[in-house]
């Protein structure tokens, strides 16, 4: 479960905060889709729990981690076929993943951002 909430991500990165970040990293920063962090910090939290669920603890939690934010990634590029859903359960589930975890990960991912 991340430590921080994903408002509190987001705050991290205002740019009008002048003594949390140098002014070379600002304009980098402002480029950036902030609020993308915030959505994401809190889509991790609510896998988390379904991991917790599972049982799934330990490094484990990282290749679980790393699928949400791969079919996160896709759903919100709007490219997320079912082919390209399977092969990415296909691929972690080789890396020692269990593929019932990743079903409900995926079916949680797509819920939320639709």
């Amino acid at each position: 479960m991340p430590r921080r909430t994903g408002q509190q991500r987001v705050s991290a990165y205002d740019i009008k905060k002048t003594t949390s970040m140098p002014p070379a990293y600002e304009a980098r920063v402002g480029k950036a889709d902030v609020a993308v962090f915030g959505v994401l910090a809190d889509l991790e939290a609510k896998c988390a729990g379904i991991l917790t669920d599972a049982d799934v603890t330990g490094s484990d939690r990282i290749k679980y981690l790393n699928f949400v934010r791969a079919v996160w990634s896709q759903v919100r590029k709007g490219t997320l076929t079912n082919s390209k859903k399977n092969a990415l359960v296909t691929y972690f589930v080789s890396q020692g993943c269990d593929e019932a975890v990743l079903t409900q990960l995926a079916n949680a991912v797509m819920g939320a951002t639709t």
